[in-house]
């Protein structure tokens, strides 16, 4: 909208905002001058130039992305957000601050401010005018009459440029042990005995009553006792730990692999011994014969005294019933498969090696017959 400013001998305009801002605040202009917005009332140059430097100095300013406006009004910063025309994304600040805050957060500040205005012209508009205080004189006669107060009878004398002298014989004051009636209509105060506290049932004895905070409470380091309820747990779970587990899997890993040369061992020596059978004679290839299965006996031997010590070391009973329940051994084994796991998968791979010999000598053993009676009868 255009402005327009006016001389006694001229008007000139339209001026844009920024235009007359400038010429205002620079004072260009004369005492008598006036300035209208559009077909607004003509108004002094002074008090609008007045306006714009209020803004300036109170005003915000709103930033867009890159194009910064301003400064604007806190009326019409609120006219803005109520009309929707204040983007969520724009930035404002005061005019005498360097800081931009997010419009949320202006917008709420001035909201707040706008709230306790319009609560103060509330109060300032329901507070009631102060009565002048009266006193009460006694005639003699015995009728009272009140008397405007002294001090503002003064006041008022010295408003209205009276001169005039009161008379010290005619102005009678009153006693100053005599209390006023303002005095005498206010109650007496009430003075009241404080109250007495009752001591406690159970005086404090620290003998008795120990603090939980003490250092005697938590023991640094708790010794094993019948009874301590501050006693750490001495259980500790090895799975939960990163260390212990790494070392279950080597553990695990390494008891595979012992099952694993037990079998291969064996087959590469029975199948050696069958190759054998045509280049040695009768008589050492019936003990060659024989020394596998006396392996595997003493293999499963020993496995089983493995097992029945780590039996009686859990119990009698249960070594007892290892001895001479036929399958408990494999029960026992497999129920305690933690404690029992090296000596089960010996066991087993003896047992799976000695078997494996059967399909092998179905295989091996009429070939390598002919080879021999050819071999030995050539001799």
């Amino acid at each position: 909208m255009n402005w327009y400013l006016r001389d006694p001998t001229r008007e000139e305009g339209p001026f844009s905002e920024p235009e007359i801002r400038a010429r205002l605040l620079s004072g260009a202009f004369s005492s008598s001058a006036t300035v209208r917005q559009g077909n607004s009332a003509w108004r002094p140059a002074a008090e609008v130039k007045e306006l714009f430097a209020k803004v300036y100095q109170h005003g915000y300013y709103v930033r867009i992305g890159d194009k910064t406006v301003g400064p604007f009004v806190r009326e019409k910063i609120l006219r803005l957000h109520e009309q929707g025309n204040l983007p969520a994304k724009a930035m404002l600040r005061l005019a005498s601050s360097p800081d931009w805050r997010s419009a949320s957060d202006t917008i709420e500040i001035l909201t707040k401010q706008e709230k306790l205005r319009s609560e103060l012209s509330k109060l300032r508009l329901s507070a009631k005018p102060v009565e002048r205080s009266t006193a009460s004189v006694t005639r003699p006669n015995g009728n009272q009459a009140a008397q405007p107060d002294r001090r503002s009878t003064a006041r008022q004398s010295e408003r209205d440029g009276s001169s005039a002298r009161v008379n010290p014989i005619n102005q009678r004051s009153p006693p100053a042990n005599r209390p006023t009636a303002e005095a005498a209509t206010k109650p007496a105060p009430i003075l009241r005995p404080p109250p007495t506290i009752d001591p406690p049932a159970r005086p404090f004895t620290p003998s008795v009553l120990t603090p939980i905070w003490t250092a005697s409470s938590f023991p640094a380091n708790p010794q094993p006792s019948p009874y301590n309820p501050y006693q750490r747990s001495t259980y500790q779970n090895g799975l939960t730990n990163p260390s212990e587990r790494g070392k279950s899997r080597r553990s695990d890993s390494g008891t595979w692999t012992l099952f694993a040369v037990v079998i291969v061992a064996t087959l590469l020596y029975r199948l050696g011994t069958l190759f054998a059978i045509g280049l040695v004679p009768p008589d050492l290839l019936i003990w060659s014969l024989w020394v596998p299965v006396v392996c595997w006996w003493l293999l499963s031997f020993g496995v089983f005294i493995w097992g029945v010590s780590i039996a009686f070391g859990e119990s009698a009973s249960s070594g007892l019933m290892y001895l001479f329940v036929p399958g408990f051994a494999v029960y026992y084994q497999f129920s305690r498969w933690e404690s029992c796991r090296q000596q089960s998968l010996i066991s087993a791979a003896s047992c799976l090696s000695f078997f494996i010999l059967i399909p092998c000598l179905g295989i091996f053993v009429l070939p390598l017959a002919i080879v021999y009676i050819v071999l030995f009868c050539t001799r």
